[in-house]
């Protein structure tokens, strides 16, 4: 996940995604609207994902 206002860490996690081809999962989420961090977390279906990720590999 990342804000497209924040360009240079947007473009950087759409590259990483891009060559994460051999990735069991690899979801890429851009939220529009947003500069940075945690304001994206202020939508709770942006919350949702994460809770879900860390559920899933937090261990």
């Amino acid at each position: 996940m990342a804000a497209d206002g924040d360009t240079a860490f947007a473009d950087s996690t759409k590259a990483l995604s891009k060559a994460s081809v051999k990735a069991r999962e690899n979801s890429l989420y851009i939220v529009a609207g947003v500069n940075h961090g945690v304001s994206m977390l202020d939508d709770a279906e942006n919350w949702a994902k994460v809770t879900a990720f860390l559920k899933r590999y937090g261990g």
